[in-house]
């Protein structure tokens, strides 16, 4: 079953809240090392760590309030990126991460929402104009699942195709990442 996900092409408002991310001490290593990206990502963990029982979803929406939109882009970029390289798009389904249910190996959304969302967000900010975002849209819009009688997933051939497209060019990619944030959202603090 393949779900079509649409959503609107929208400007570039409320991007992202850097004096909020410098204010949160948890960044201060990572700001001062100039992973910019890893401070995003600690910012949203530690809100997330001190609010207690929150899902995941919760956390990204949280995120989103308090830093901003891209916040949310680079959070859920960062961890399609984390689980892909390190156990294949199919860890990325089966922890939850597209879906948002969150749970190592529980039942999750084949729609994968939240993966869906990233591709809107991914296109929101034009993502697709820096060196390799073409590719990587290309993959994230390649990936679905889809899951037989059983429960299980049946195109897991599929999903190892996709691995192999990510791992190929995700070293350049997770480096452009670094230096568009920098550059385009961070700028102020770069020497």
């Amino acid at each position: 079953m393949c779900f079509v996900f649409t959503c609107p092409l929208m400007k570039n408002t409320n991007p992202l809240h850097v004096e909020r991310i410098k204010a949160n001490l948890d960044t201060a290593e990572s700001i001062r090392k100039g992973d910019f990206w890893q401070a995003i990502l600690d910012a949203a963990y530690a809100d997330w760590q001190a609010k207690g029982k929150m899902s995941y979803t919760g956390m990204l929406n949280a995120a989103a309030r308090k830093n901003g939109q891209a916040a949310k882009l680079f959070i859920l970029l960062g961890k399609y990126d984390s689980q892909v390289c390190n156990g294949g798009h199919i860890q990325y389904f089966d922890n939850g991460y597209g879906s948002g249910d969150g749970g190592c190996l529980d039942s999750h959304d084949v729609n994968c929402p939240l993966h869906r969302e990233m591709i809107c967000l991914f296109k929101k900010y034009n993502l697709a104009s820096i060196p390799g975002g073409i590719e990587v849209l290309d993959i994230l819009e390649s990936f679905h699942v889809v899951t037989g009688d059983d429960g299980t997933v049946a195109n897991l051939s599929e999903l190892d195709r996709l691995d192999s497209d990510y791992y190929a060019i995700c070293e350049a990619w997770e480096q452009t990442v670094v230096t568009e944030i920098a550059t385009s959202y961070f700028r102020l603090l770069v020497p």
